[in-house]
């Protein structure tokens, strides 16, 4: 690969996702642009005059590669060649090592990445910024994990260590999903989100905490945790009952030794469990529904009725099956409408059918929902409106009740899209965070005539909400 003038440079520009194969090639004068990826070209000669290329040979299956930081134009850059000691890119099959001592330590860019086997030593540390990777063999976390954003890690690796780590969570997801068992210490550190998406076994050897703990089965799958030791969570989901079965089981690694589960909030979804020597009390009352039952736990309900939302069927809040179990949820259920990140729950309320319950749940502001109730609702308990969720009350004749508390959290909304009014009794105390809203603008009207005379039309008329206009 030459310039047709020998004294010239020809430039080349990669975009950072392109899939990139150079193979025995002699080069000189290449320049990769600026805003190019690196380039790597193994078992070739580098003639001369090229920028932003390594030169390497082929990766071997299962060699160890460890980062020194010390290229002259990045010394932070994971891609860059010249920051590894075989002075070449990470290949999907190395044995990755962050070592202790250096200078610079790597940033994992944008991207999806497949690593073999990832260790971050003592001291070390690895900074992700957008990155999608996939571990499939052994992961250990000694040193630093920096999240930035909403970066993932998929775990297929059958050890997994964070002993003496630290984990900066910020939006990340880290997700367990590998195919044969897997054994779990997670080092008492705190995660943002700790998903577990697959079947057959994982044991979980420490405590750790996480903003949502999520477990969704794909075929029968057994959790065991160490006796002693503490899962502390914000939003937990277990949603163990698949296909009419439940494929979730929950014990400890000394059955009758307990283990503990935390949950901070209650902001849960649980279904399809067989729990044992669980300890729950220290936190909110974990309530398993008439799918899930337990031996030796404390704090664990299984007698209240509950009602998950799963939308199989359609949006109507009173059809059957769009509910686990499949019965329309009644005064004394504890309704859970609780998407994760990127999902979406529309649950309408259909005219001629008011409805009651005991609890409404609207997850966590993860994911978004809307409820609408086009006839009137009553709620026992108190009632949370997170960031996400829109509440929309379109019975007005009679009123809508809530026999407790109303919470409008920020990015919250209650409101109706009806052009009458906003019928709402609150018997307990109504909070309305900075950033939340009750939206009744422009929707309070008076039957009458428009401007322009015609007949069953609306001028705006001041209901006291905030309507007619202002």
């Amino acid at each position: 690969l030459l310039p047709l003038d020998p004294a010239a440079t020809w430039k080349i520009r990669v975009e950072v996702a392109t899939v990139v194969d150079i193979l025995n090639v002699a080069v000189s004068n290449a320049v990769a642009t600026a805003e190019s990826a690196g380039i790597n070209a193994y078992n070739s000669q580098d003639l001369g005059g090229n920028v932003k290329w390594s030169f390497a040979r082929a990766a071997v299956p299962g060699e160890t590669i460890t980062w020194t930081g010390l290229s002259a134009t990045d010394p932070t850059d994971w891609a860059d060649g010249d920051n590894w000691d075989l002075k070449r890119p990470v290949a999907a099959t190395d044995d990755v090592v962050i070592p202790t001592g250096r200078t610079k330590y790597p940033s994992f860019g944008a991207g999806n990445y497949v690593l073999n086997r990832l260790t971050v030593e003592e001291g070390a540390s690895l900074k992700l910024l957008g990155t999608h990777a996939t571990v499939t063999n052994a992961l250990s976390v000694h040193g630093s994990l920096v999240c930035t954003g909403t970066e993932r890690f998929d775990i297929s690796a059958a050890t997994v260590d964070f002993t003496g780590g630290s984990v900066t969570p910020a939006e990340s997801d880290f997700v367990i999903n590998g195919e044969v068992g897997q054994t779990v210490n997670l080092g008492g550190c705190t995660f943002n989100f700790v998903n577990v998406e697959r079947a057959g076994s994982v044991t979980f050897t420490d405590d750790f905490s996480a903003k949502r703990f999520a477990v969704r089965p794909s075929a029968a799958l057994s959790l065991t945790f160490a006796a002693g030791e503490t899962v502390t969570a914000d939003a937990l989901h277990l949603e163990g009952y698949v296909g009419g079965e439940s494929l979730l089981t929950l014990g400890s690694s000394e059955p009758g030794t307990a283990w503990k589960l935390n949950l901070t909030k209650d902001v849960q979804q649980v279904t399809g469990v067989t729990v044992s020597d669980s300890d729950a009390s220290g936190g909110v009352t974990i309530r398993g529904g008439s799918t899930s039952t337990g031996t030796d736990t404390a704090n664990w309900d299984f007698a209240t009725a509950t009602a998950s939302w799963t939308g199989a069927v359609s949006t109507d809040f009173a059809t059957a099956d769009n509910w686990i179990p499949a019965a329309v949820p009644g005064a004394d259920t504890v309704v859970s409408l609780t998407p994760l990140r990127g999902e979406t729950v529309t649950v309408v309320v259909p005219a001629n059918s008011p409805a009651s319950v005991k609890k409404l749940i609207l997850g966590s502001g993860e994911g978004t929902v809307k409820f609408t109730a086009q006839s009137p609702i009553t709620i026992k308990e108190r009632l949370e409106i997170p960031a996400k969720a829109t509440v929309v009350l379109n019975a007005y004749d009679v009123p809508n009740v809530v026999s407790n508390d109303v919470v409008i959290r920020k990015d919250g909304v209650l409101t109706h899209d009806q052009l009458k009014k906003l019928n709402l009794v609150v018997e307990g105390d109504l909070t309305i965070d900075t950033g939340a809203r009750i939206d009744a603008d422009c929707k309070g009207c008076g039957q009458g005539k428009s401007s322009t005379g015609l007949p069953s039309a609306f001028e705006p008329y001041d209901w006291g909400s905030g309507g007619g206009g202002s």
